[in-house]
């Protein structure tokens, strides 16, 4: 349900978008600084197009990026956070059911109640029941929503410049240190970090 709320958002933003640009005189020259501001700027880019296919498909960015070895890790996780949703839904039900079946005919509770015995009781297992399915929707939340970020972070790591003219370099530098009379030859370190952009 989350999720066709999501691609109905992203869809529909992308839409409005769309047609904001088609009607701008051709003349004219849009403003860069109005498309950094709007929602879908994020998607742009290859970092962008990975968030984009992990937002719509479970492990789509992952897919992108190259990363294959990561989709059944986002399986996992989602999967653990889609199993635990139903599960709690399924027990805010049977709670509900439970719950409406005292409030009907208290003398005559649904089978489904088992041990529980008066309405105060079985409402307040269903409240405990509608807190577990509400953390539970925040977990399936979160953990798809780090399928995104960690599919987004991930593409803009791989464009990562890492070539050795980052790296730090520890050269010896023979200085020579006049001590008085003495000219001795002394040892230092020094750290050599090329802030080159080439």
């Amino acid at each position: 349900m989350l999720r066709v709320i999501y691609v109905i958002l992203l869809i529909s933003s992308g839409l409005i978008l769309k047609a904001q640009d088609l009607s701008k005189d051709t003349t004219t020259i849009s403003n860069s600084s109005d498309n950094k501001n709007s929602f879908t700027s994020i998607f742009y880019g290859q970092p962008g197009k990975a968030a984009l296919y992990s937002l719509l498909i479970p492990g789509g960015g992952q897919f992108y990026n190259r990363r294959i070895w990561k989709i059944p890790l986002v399986y996992a996780g989602e999967g653990f956070a889609a199993y635990n949703l139903l599960k709690s839904l399924r027990s805010f039900r049977d709670k509900d059911q439970c719950w409406k079946s005292f409030v009907t005919d208290a003398s005559n509770p649904d089978p489904i109640c088992g041990t529980t015995d008066n309405l105060g009781s079985a409402f307040d297992l269903r409240q405990s029941a509608r807190s577990g399915k509400e953390v539970a929707w925040i977990i399936m939340s979160v953990a798809h929503l780090m399928n995104v970020v960690e599919a987004f972070v991930d593409r803009h790591l791989i464009n990562f410049d890492t070539s050795e003219d980052l790296s730090i370099h520890n050269l010896p530098n023979y200085e020579i240190v006049n001590h008085g009379f003495d000219i001795q030859p002394l040892n230092f370190i020094s750290i050599k970090i090329p802030l080159n952009s080439d």
